[in-house]
């Protein structure tokens, strides 16, 4: 073990994980300014597209994770493997820009489904996972890849069902708990339901397309309000909008935009947030309640076009609030650099 701890604190794989996050949210952005019809794209869109959803997941919120359990005492993935792991990311990523869904990165994302299944099999035998937050996580992970066959034969509607299913269970199912592991929410005694509330909350937006079975989003809402952080902080109130924003999804008809502006949320609020929190630590508070303000106006804008129909130019607005997402979290970035510095300059 005394390898995995060398290289879980070596500074290539945190740089790895940065270097994905900086293009995945450049690549948002520049998305998104398109849609605002302010510059033309060089490849197809579809292509983009997929590259930015996939090499979030892939590159950013799976080795965050593994990092999260790691943190417990869960154990990780060896050098060997996660060496294999990038390899794949990089392969799919350009399989994707160049051939968008073709042979390279589907061989590429086979990879990374494996090792996504071996890194289940590891937590699913880690001694501290009862009653933990991640306890629900292995199956989220084992059920998300059961959509994969319907994703890769499917196509246009449902292909877009199926897609909703998987990314539901990998952020509801994995990537939630983890935040509120890492976060220090306190664990209900009924949350071990969280992953069946979390199979009909996928299922319910994904292939089955039911408003009866949606309403798991209120118990999955419900339960991250009751454990969310108590006290006046940008923190409490991230957490406390996320409960919100679930319920509102179980009770609403669900739309793209609604999709769309929920998962970026989520992912961008609380789990980048919670995983990246040592890291955060020693940010002004202004940027962490401007950060949370940028991000509600970008998500409220994705949204617009179901809430607030009446909204003029709202892929601008989007465009603008995701940029400035992006800068906060530049700026962050460097502040955590500042820190670290100095606090290797005061232990030198």
């Amino acid at each position: 073990m005394e390898e995995l701890d060398n290289d879980l604190s070596d500074k290539r794989y945190i740089a790895w994980v940065a270097l994905s996050l900086l293009i995945t949210l450049a690549l948002g952005a520049y998305l998104r300014w398109h849609m605002a019809d302010f510059v033309a794209l060089f490849t197809p869109w579809g292509n983009l597209h997929h590259v930015h959803i996939h090499l979030g997941y892939y590159g950013v919120i799976f080795p965050m994770m593994w990092l999260s359990w790691r943190a417990v005492g869960a154990d990780m993935l060896n050098t060997t493997t996660l060496k294999l792991y990038a390899l794949c990311v990089v392969t799919s990523s350009f399989g994707f820009l160049f051939q968008g869904y073709g042979l390279v990165a589907i061989v590429g994302s086979t990879g990374i489904l494996i090792i996504w299944l071996m890194s289940a099999y590891r937590l699913q035998r880690w001694s501290g996972l009862k009653g933990s937050w991640l306890s629900g996580i292995p199956a989220a992970i084992l059920l998300s890849a059961c959509c994969i066959p319907p994703i890769a034969i499917s196509g246009g509607a449902e292909r877009l069902l199926w897609l909703r299913c998987f990314l539901t269970l990998l952020l509801i199912g994995g990537a939630i708990p983890t935040a509120c592991l890492i976060d220090g929410l306190v664990r209900p005694k009924w949350g071990g339901v969280w992953i069946v509330l979390t199979t009909f909350a996928a299922l319910s937006v994904g292939p089955l397309d039911n408003q009866i079975m949606q309403l798991a989003f209120v118990g999955l809402g419900g339960t991250i309000m009751l454990a969310s952080p108590k006290g006046f902080s940008a923190n409490a109130a991230m957490w406390q909008i996320t409960g919100i924003s679930l319920i509102v999804i179980g009770l609403s008809e669900m739309s793209h935009p609604i999709a769309i502006a929920g998962t970026h949320y989520l992912l961008l609020g609380p789990v980048l947030c919670a995983m990246l929190r040592g890291v955060l630590k020693e940010e002004p508070l202004w940027l962490e309640w401007g950060y949370l303000c940028a991000l509600l106006i970008f998500t409220a804008a994705i949204a617009a076009p179901v809430l607030l129909p009446s909204l003029e130019r709202p892929a601008f607005i989007t465009a603008l609030s995701g940029s400035v997402v992006v800068v906060a979290w530049l700026l962050r970035g460097w502040i955590a650099m500042i820190s670290k510095r100095d606090q290797l300059g005061n232990t030198a």
